[in-house]
């Protein structure tokens, strides 16, 4: 499917004056990494729509989706983890986690010393988002508190 097209359906189906903002001939923007991995402290965020059973769902029903954010902590139970988005299916989401926020295997890693450390807040988004303005404030939120807990990567978890 042409990106073209998905553009059309998306301004007739939710917002007429949407665009997709094109980045493809933008430098990519990568930082030299300026210490040694396994001096790093990691941090992940997900477009899977997670969130802690205690904190409220996204809302899947806006028409330009949630551009909220919810934090999980490095010690949640994956037991607590709820899925609110509409946009992929679920089924090996809800069999291991880690599909969609692979926070076992950071630890792992973190346990053989390969990284420093796992950061103590990871995020999600509930993907599906055609407020590009909106998100993008958010993403300056989540971006100023992973530099205020020192993370040194951030890992993207697409779903």
């Amino acid at each position: 499917m042409k990106l073209r097209n998905v553009e059309v359906y998306l301004q007739k189906k939710f917002d007429k004056n949407f665009k997709f903002e094109d980045n493809r001939n933008n430098p990519i923007p990568l930082s030299k990494l300026k210490k040694d991995l396994s001096q790093t402290t990691v941090a992940l965020v997900s477009s899977g729509g997670l969130y802690h059973q205690s904190d409220l769902a996204f809302d899947t029903d806006l028409n330009l989706g949630d551009t909220s954010f919810r934090m999980l902590k490095k010690d949640v139970s994956f037991e607590e983890v709820k899925i609110a988005h509409t946009h992929y299916d679920h089924k090996f989401a809800l069999e291991d986690m880690n599909v969609v926020m692979p926070l076992d295997p950071l630890k792992a890693l973190a346990a053989e010393k390969t990284i420093g450390q796992v950061a103590d807040h990871h995020y999600s988004f509930s993907g599906f988002i055609l407020d590009l303005d909106l998100f993008k404030r958010q993403i300056n939120s989540i971006s100023s508190q992973l530099k205020a807990d020192g993370v040194d990567i951030v890992i993207l978890g697409p779903a």
